[in-house]
C-alpha cells in the first residue's frame, strides 16, 4: 500500500464492505513507504502494488493477488486460507 498510488486507494475502499463481511479476518495495511516495513514486504515478494496476501492462521503465505482487487477476488483470497 502506498497513499500516493491511485489504485490502492481504491481498493482500500472497495475492500471495506469485504472487511466488515468478514470480522474473523485480521486485515493489515503495509505501507511501502515506510522503510521500517521493508521487512515484512521483502517477505511477502511485495515488487508492486498493490499487492495481497493472504495468510492462513499458522502465518503462511496461501495466495497473493497483484493489482486492483475486486471483491470477488478477496472473497477467493480469503476461502483460500
Amino acid at each position: 500500500y502506498s497513499k500516493d498510488c491511485a489504485h490502492c486507494r481504491e481498493s482500500s475502499k472497495r475492500l471495506h464492505e469485504v472487511e466488515r463481511a468478514h470480522p474473523e479476518v485480521s486485515w493489515v495495511m503495509v505501507d511501502t513507504q515506510d522503510e521500517s516495513n521493508r521487512v515484512l514486504w521483502e517477505r511477502l515478494g511485495v515488487d508492486e502494488i498493490p499487492h495481497f496476501a493472504f495468510l492462513d492462521a499458522g502465518k503462511e503465505l496461501r495466495r497473493t493477488e497483484v493489482g486492483p482487487i475486486s471483491t470477488d477476488r478477496a472473497e477467493a483470497g480469503i476461502r483460500s486460507v
